[in-house]
């Protein structure tokens, strides 16, 4: 159920639906907090938002989940 919220999240993204995008990542993350879309979702929602100190936090959550994720270290470069 997690991934449904996860893939609207990145749908909400796409079309600049940020909030609702947020929404989706945090549900995502709370059904499941080890799937690591979630986190990615979520500060890339903060990112967008021009919110770097949560964005950063999150990535950091989600590096929690899987150490070498590619896609969390660049997000944490930017």
């Amino acid at each position: 159920m997690f991934q449904v919220f996860s893939n609207r999240a990145q749908c909400y993204i796409y079309l600049g639906a940020l909030p609702q995008g947020l929404e989706d990542a945090e549900k995502c993350i709370e059904l499941d907090p080890t799937f690591l879309k979630g986190y990615v979702r979520k500060a890339k929602v903060q990112f967008l938002m021009e919110d770097y100190e949560n964005a950063m936090a999150t990535y950091q959550e989600g590096l929690r989940c899987d150490p070498n994720n590619l896609e969390v270290l660049d997000g944490l470069r930017r």
